[in-house]
């Protein structure tokens, strides 16, 4: 992904008035940004290793980053925290990594139960089109300077798995992180699902959100269309449980 969606989440979260909830933050791509323009970021990240590896990139950020962030290692759809979140991210494809439609709805469901009222969360996932659904090579996926002396590059590689009618793809990643403290490289393979924009709908709606907007790109303008390179979904509780939570609530908290 690069840095290119970094600009997008900050202007997101600028418009929050509360903590963000960030599932899959990976090494901090997102989460260090965020924290450095004044979001209070719970990252969550069931991989050890890029945990450890947030962990230690936030160690090298101000005392006051670091008070803003907090790593939970844990798995997405067993999440269970007591606190409800203004703003919940799923970024760079995380969503599509859970590659049956059930597996889906356990993530949606993690975010409805985390989502305040009156807050909203965001899916990021590509707009599969039928080149990229059979892609079979080596494509530059991003270059990133993240740090001072901290370099990440990732290649990736999309191959059709199953049966056409299960719309899922096999996602390899290999990963070069360059820093003062070393070099790192890695492979990783997994399944990848892939859904069209009505499809996409359909699932959030079904899980109990209301799909205000789905982008095409990172301007946060455009709806999305057949050429679109992302979808960006905006969800939020619907208008029922908004008002009930609102009524719920003592006066002097509204």
């Amino acid at each position: 992904m690069g840095l290119v969606d970094i600009p997008y989440y900050q202007r997101l979260v600028r418009a929050a008035t509360g903590p963000v909830l960030e599932l899959g933050a990976g090494t901090g791509r997102l989460t260090l940004p965020l924290a450095r323009v004044g979001a209070t970021v719970c990252a969550v990240e069931r991989d050890p290793a890029m945990a450890a590896q947030l962990r230690r990139r936030l160690d090298d950020e101000s005392e006051q980053v670091r008070a803003r962030v907090e790593v939970i290692e844990a798995e997405m759809c067993s999440l269970r925290l007591p606190t409800r979140f203004m703003l919940v991210i799923v970024p760079a494809n995380t969503w599509l990594l859970f590659p049956t439609a059930a597996e889906r709805a356990q993530v949606l469901a993690v975010i409805h139960a985390h989502l305040h009222p009156q807050g909203r969360a965001v899916l990021d996932i590509f707009n599969a089109t039928p080149d990229e659904r059979v892609l079979d090579r080596w494509i530059e996926d991003g270059h990133a300077a993240l740090d001072a002396g901290t370099n990440v590059s990732r290649l990736v590689r999309l191959r059709r798995i199953g049966q056409p009618e299960l719309q899922q793809l096999e996602l390899t990643s290999r990963y070069e992180v360059d820093s003062p403290r070393g070099s790192l490289r890695w492979e990783q393979t997994q399944p990848l699902a892939f859904l069209t924009p009505a499809q996409g709908r359909a699932e959030c709606q079904a899980a109990g959100f209301e799909v205000r907007h789905i982008h095409g790109d990172y301007t946060g303008r455009t709806e999305v269309g057949p050429h679109s390179p992302r979808q960006l979904y905006q969800l939020r509780l619907p208008i029922g449980e908004r008002t009930a939570a609102l009524r719920s609530r003592p006066k002097e908290d509204r």
